[in-house]
């Protein structure tokens, strides 16, 4: 029931996380600001490990 729950979560953070980190793009590119740029990947790879079905719970 819990996991059920936290899975809904996280469906719900997976758009919130890539919204930020499209927001983030635009703004690096924008402003040329660079660190936001390297902070980017860092985001997306957070996304996707958010976004990613975990066999067994396990990270």
């Amino acid at each position: 029931m819990l996991s059920l729950k936290l899975m809904m979560v996280n469906k719900e953070m997976t758009y919130i996380f890539w919204g930020l980190a499209l927001a983030l793009l635009v703004f690096g590119f924008w402003t040329k600001n660079y660190l936001a740029l390297i902070y980017f990947p860092l985001g997306t790879m957070v996304g996707v490990l958010i976004s990613k079905p975990r066999p067994g719970g396990r990270l």
